[in-house]
C-alpha cells in the first residue's frame, strides 16, 4: 500500500509508462516497444510538489522498473 503524500495528506498514485517516462495505458502492457516503467504521479491542485498545472504530473525524476519499486521507494522516504 502507498502512504500519502506527506506535505499535502492527499493520495498519490502510479502511473505506467515506457522506460523514459512517458505516460502509456494498460493497452500498452500488450506490445511494450520502448520498455515498462513505473512513476509516482500527483495531483498539482492538492500540492505543490507536482510542477504542472494540467492535472496530474511526476513526483520527481525516477521510472522505476515495477510497480513495487515505486511503491518502496516513496514509502521509504516518507516521515510521518
Amino acid at each position: 500500500m502507498i502512504k500519502p503524500c506527506p506535505f499535502c495528506g492527499k493520495t498519490v498514485k502510479i502511473q505506467l509508462t515506457d522506460a523514459e517516462g512517458n505516460f502509456r495505458d494498460g493497452t500498452y502492457l500488450k506490445n511494450p516497444w520502448s520498455g515498462v516503467g513505473y512513476v509516482i504521479t500527483h495531483n498539482v491542485e492538492d500540492c505543490l510538489i507536482a510542477t504542472e498545472d494540467d492535472g496530474y504530473d511526476t513526483v520527481g525524476n525516477d521510472v522505476y522498473a515495477s510497480r513495487e519499486d515505486a511503491i518502496e521507494a516513496w514509502n521509504d522516504r516518507y516521515e510521518e
